[in-house]
């Protein structure tokens, strides 16, 4: 080719010189040209650097976003990496960075609320902070400035003051009682330098959410009391009660520190010596009424030298409870009549006489100085009750009940209603309260003498999808409610009350309470989905807070860790597999006698024992108790087996050889029908060694089998907790109830020598018997 066309095409000359290889057709020669030979330049490399980093927020000194910008000013392409971000060389967040090719640069937006502190605050991004992205200079990633606070930050302070329950301030009680007048109160002033916009505080009870109280805006050194109504009565020996205001962090703040308070009240609390209640019936007499009709009254006295709280007087006619009275506190000394709200009626009187007895605190709710002073009886004589010469109805509620679909929370309260009086009852109005508040009223026809009709309330009510803790009402049901209607008893037996309980659980069929699904998810029930790897997986789960697990073992001095380990992952998803309420209690005996070489008192491995349970089934604890606490090693180093001496001597039971082969007093101590006592799992599998996906496989299949070669130990895998530790494991051990917490511990994911239990997981599953 020519000059020209060579220097187009980037050729050169052959050999380095010219060839004449022949003429054009204008007769110029043409030389010999080739490409020059080319070698593959190396792909460069990135290097990220931070060029800057700064605050951004609406009022100065207080912090809304952390912004910085990055940059690869190397000439290849960096991939994903994690810049980390601090202040006064604390880190207080991490962000992910996508990919960067070479000279492309970002800023990138962190959410981050804070205020500035001190003088000033020495901000500061480090890119690449797991050194996941190789680069050419690895001494440039990190980059820091310094910005001055200013002299003042107008900011509110919600400190919390107080937490009390009124009205209990040297206060005796058996059983502590919030209720509407005796609430759970609290106190807080804004000590900012502006005002504070509205809120809210929450109430905590037992680490439980209970109840919310709305706060309103607060100029500057306003203090607010609030309260709390929620009705209930302490349970257990203590109440833990915290409090939160602005629970969401919604507001920011000089100090997010002064927030919250937490304070545990004994439930129980004994008066000092000589300072008990007393509490007695004075007297009680019998008021009449028109149509053969007596209300009941009575007058109660605290004749202790202690207050007597809140307690409940039972009516009983011939020892059959007719009605219970409320009765408020009493200080020492005082004393008040009550009327029960039951009224006596004579046409029941069962001759020749009725005994009526009112019972101060019959429930035995407080501790009193004498127990034996609470009753006051009278004897009742009956009288002949003359059939009544005016005509007229008596409107009765016989019976209330309810209904609702299944898989539903749509309630239909039914009632049955009676003219039991001797005239017509014209159309009448009857009234339904629920928790002493008016739910509904129906309108009834007409009802001759004698006549009953069932009915229904048009409303439907949903007592368990409204309320976020356990269901129990109060129902009022109330025939002719405007006495509208002239009865015979004038008005005195037209009231039904009873009180009902929904229990709140996770196998009801509802999305209710805190729940994601329906029977799934929230604080009370397992996540839903657990088996979907898109499924999203809590911050914390332990299989103690949904289901009894067995109790704890101790393995004693046999090491049996790996029977002890399969066993209970065994029992712990049968458990969860029945969704609870089940016990299970498999022999670790069965596993360390019988052969098969899955392990001995000189260890093993739990896979092989839970290869052995599928194969060849596990009978139950009874059948085959555990007689290893007290080993007696025989044969070489390698064939270590144990049998408690007292049994062998007992029965005869002979150690195992651990060569394939079994020998019949090797299960002696079974019991006789072993053979119709075995359970069996219908697989197991190992897991993967990564963090999420054995917490996937602990929440979809139950505890899991975990080894830690580092420990030379096998145990039971039950929870986690990414909060604890910078995340750990919760393990259910086999050394009794003196290890760790109750037989319970934890080890972190990373960084501790028994972390390596994550390398070693099994999983169970179609555990029966």
């Amino acid at each position: 080719m020519t000059p020209a066309q060579a220097k187009e095409l980037g050729c050169e000359l052959c050999e380095g010189k010219e060839i004449i290889c022949g003429y054009d057709q204008y007769q110029k020669p043409m030389y010999c040209y080739e490409k020059p030979p080319t070698t593959p330049s190396p792909m460069g490399q990135p290097d990220l650097m931070i060029l800057d980093v700064w605050t951004y927020g609406d009022v100065p000194g207080v912090y809304s976003e952390i912004r910085y910008m990055i940059q690869n000013v190397g000439d290849g392409p960096a991939g994903p990496s994690t810049t980390a971000l601090y202040i006064d060389e604390h880190k207080v967040v991490e962000h992910s960075v996508t990919d960067l090719g070479p000279g492309e640069s970002r800023v990138e937006h962190v959410p981050f609320e804070g205020v500035c502190s001190g003088s000033s605050d020495e901000f500061a991004a480090k890119a690449d902070v797991y050194d996941v992205v190789v680069e050419s200079d690895e001494t440039n990633n990190k980059y820091s400035r310094t910005y001055p606070c200013p002299a003042e930050i107008n900011l509110p302070d919600l400190v919390l003051i107080d937490v009390w329950h009124e009205g209990e301030e040297g206060y005796y009680y058996t059983n502590r009682e919030y209720t509407m007048e005796n609430n759970i109160r609290f106190s807080l002033r804004n000590s900012g330098n502006t005002s504070s916009p509205s809120t809210e505080a929450r109430l905590y009870i037992d680490g439980v959410w209970v109840s919310t109280s709305s706060i309103p805006s607060l100029d500057v050194g306003e203090i607010h009391q609030g309260s709390f109504s929620y009705i209930a009565a302490c349970s257990g020996t203590s109440d833990v009660i915290r409090v939160v205001v602005d629970p969401l962090d919604h507001i920011t703040e000089l100090d997010e520190a002064n927030n919250e308070l937490t304070e545990e009240w004994d439930c129980f609390v004994t008066p000092p010596p000589g300072e008990k209640p007393d509490l007695t019936i004075r007297r009680a007499w019998l008021e009449p009424l028109p149509g053969n009709m007596y209300r009941i009254g009575y007058e109660i006295e605290n004749r202790g030298a202690g207050y007597a709280p809140s307690s409940h007087t039972g009516l009983y006619v011939d020892d059959t409870l007719k009605a219970e009275d409320h009765v408020g506190r009493l200080a020492p000394g005082e004393s008040r009549e009550e009327v029960f709200w039951w009224n006596y009626s004579m046409r029941e009187c069962t001759p020749p006489s009725d005994t009526i007895r009112v019972v101060a605190d019959y429930g035995s709710e407080i501790d009193e100085v004498n127990e034996g002073n609470n009753e006051y009886t009278l004897s009742w004589g009956c009288m002949e009750v003359p059939t009544p010469s005016i005509e007229k109805p008596d409107l009765v509620i016989l019976n209330v009940w309810y209904d609702y679909p299944v898989g539903t929370d749509d309630v239909t309260i039914r009632y049955r209603i009676m003219n039991r009086g001797n005239a017509l009852a014209p159309q009448s109005v009857t009234k339904l309260s629920i928790g002493y508040h008016e739910f509904d009223t129906d309108n009834v026809p007409s009802l001759d003498p004698g006549e009953s009709m069932d009915r229904s309330f048009n409303r439907i009510w949903h007592p368990r999808t409204t309320t976020y803790f356990e269901a129990s009402y109060s129902i009022e049901i109330v025939a002719d409610a405007g006495n509208q209607v002239d009865e015979i008893p004038y008005e005195t037996n037209n009231i039904l009350r009873v009180y009902w309980e929904f229990p709140l659980t996770c196998d009801d069929g509802l999305q209710n309470r805190d729940e994601e699904g329906v029977d799934c998810g929230g604080s009370f029930c397992i996540p839903c989905n657990p088996c979907d790897p898109n499924s999203r997986l809590p911050s914390r789960f332990d299989w103690r807070d949904y289901y009894t697990l067995s109790p704890i073992r101790d393995q004693a001095v046999c090491g049996s860790c790996w029977a002890f380990s399969a066993v209970g992952a065994v029992e712990g998803t049968y458990i969860v597999e029945q969704g609870g309420g089940v016990t299970v209690d498999l022999s670790e005996q069965n596993l360390v006698s019988d052969c098969g070489c899955s392990g001995s008192c000189n260890g093993g491995w739990p896979h092989e024992a839970l290869n052995y349970i599928k194969d060849s089934g596990i009978v139950d604890e009874s059948c085959f108790p555990y007689q290893s606490q007290h080993c007696v090693y025989e044969g070489s180093d390698d064939k270590i087996h144990c049998c408690n001496s007292s049994a062998s001597a007992v029965h005869g039971c002979t150690v195992c050889t651990c060569d394939g082969k079994c020998s019949n007093p090797c299960s002696c101590d079974r019991c006789s029908d072993w053979s119709n006592r075995l359970w069996r799992i219908a697989t197991y599998d190992d897991v993967s060694n990564d963090i999420e996906e054995i917490k996937r496989a602990l929440i979809c299949h139950g505890p899991l089998s975990v080894v830690s070669m580092n420990w030379r130990h096998a145990i039971v895998l039950v929870g986690y907790d990414d909060d604890l530790n910078g995340g750990s494991w919760i393990i259910r051990n086999s050394w009794g109830t003196n290890y760790g917490n109750n037989g319970y511990g934890t080890i972190p994911y990373t960084g501790h020598k028994f972390s390596d239990i994550k390398n070693y997981v099994y999983y169970i599953g179609g555990v029966s018997p």
